[in-house]
């Protein structure tokens, strides 16, 4: 028996989550920006999805999820064609 796992991006709903996001993190709000990423990045996962999670923790102040998060943007982008 064979499994086979099919990845399913939906871009226009990590689009709209992270303007979102980006707006939270305009108003200093980042762990909810960082939140807002995180379900951008589940919607579509891009690397760059990750990277601004990581982003928005550092920004926040929360170093230990920021180092979490920005390594694993370093990890998915790295291993991109």
């Amino acid at each position: 028996m064979s499994l086979v796992a099919f990845a399913s991006a939906d871009p226009d709903t990590a689009r709209r989550l992270e303007t979102e996001a980006a707006s939270l993190a305009g108003k200093g709000d980042f762990a909810s920006a960082a939140r807002k990423f995180r379900d951008a990045f589940a919607a579509d996962p891009r690397p760059d999805l990750l990277c601004n999670v990581g982003v928005a923790y550092f920004k926040g102040g929360d170093g230990k999820r920021a180092h979490r998060y920005l390594n694993q943007c370093l990890s998915l982008g790295g291993a991109l064609d």
